[in-house]
């Protein structure tokens, strides 16, 4: 008998808490959750398992971000209005973030007026932020709508060629047979070979581009963010383009 084990990630939801997103650049509401490493056999686990880390996740904008539960006063099990959450899980909150809520506020009026180098670096700080949550969903195989269509497509072409070849083609029904499993193939493997590049264009850009309008950052920023990912190796870097960014400034 083979028996499979290993570790792997447990999450367990624990509450919801008020915080400041810097993606959305105001306070928030936050789902809060554990993350621990645990053994399983076939996969199934039988405990939280050791603490890896604690992430909040914003409700808005969906960043994930890492918590400390020294910050809270409180988890509440449901989530509430935002004042009344604030008062709950993180009461100081606003008086902690009172220079950072100021900044935000010269952010939204008037960004020209900000030191270029701490300009810079707030337009710099939501790629690094979203960085983490590119690395996590292109780690492993996920499946899209493109590649689910593909796939569907390709089923459909196999079943469907075969026939028509033989009935109308009969000489070359061999050569085109393995002309459409050629074919879909290679339309699987593209659609699996850009779906990073689709996730990021479609799920990462519009929240990066949000978050970064406010500061209107030029092209030539953004191209030395972006090429200074692309150096550190950060997936995001490699997968994102400035044109696309453009399109929401």
């Amino acid at each position: 008998m083979v028996y499979i084990w290993g570790t792997k990630y447990v999450y367990s939801k624990m509450g919801y808490v008020a915080d400041f997103c810097p993606i959305c650049r105001r306070p928030r509401a936050f789902s809060l959750r554990r993350t621990g490493l645990a053994k399983h056999i076939y996969y199934v686990t039988i405990s939280q398992g050791d603490l890896v880390c604690y992430e909040r996740t914003c409700l808005k904008c969906k960043t994930i971000l890492a918590a400390d539960l020294n910050d809270y006063e409180c988890i509440p099990k449901k989530n509430e209005p935002l004042p009344a959450l604030v008062n709950m899980s993180n009461p100081h909150m606003m008086e902690l973030l009172k220079d950072r809520l100021a900044l935000e506020e010269v952010v939204r009026k008037a960004p020209t007026s900000l030191d270029d180098e701490l300009r810079f670096a707030l337009i710099r700080s939501p790629f690094y932020l979203l960085s983490p949550t590119v690395e996590r969903r292109l780690s492993k195989l996920f499946f899209d709508l493109e590649l689910w269509l593909a796939i569907g497509a390709s089923i459909l072409i196999l079943k469907t060629v075969p026939g028509l070849a033989d009935r109308y083609l009969p000489a070359e029904s061999d050569r085109v047979y393995i002309g459409a499993l050629i074919f879909c193939l290679l339309l699987v493997f593209w659609q699996l070979l850009t779906q990073g590049s689709r996730y990021v264009r479609k799920r990462i850009v519009p929240v990066l581009a949000k978050s970064l309008k406010p500061l209107r950052p030029k092209v030539s920023e953004l191209n030395v963010i972006v090429r200074d990912m692309k150096e550190r190796k950060h997936k995001l870097g490699r997968k994102i383009k400035v044109a696309d960014i453009q399109r929401y400034l």
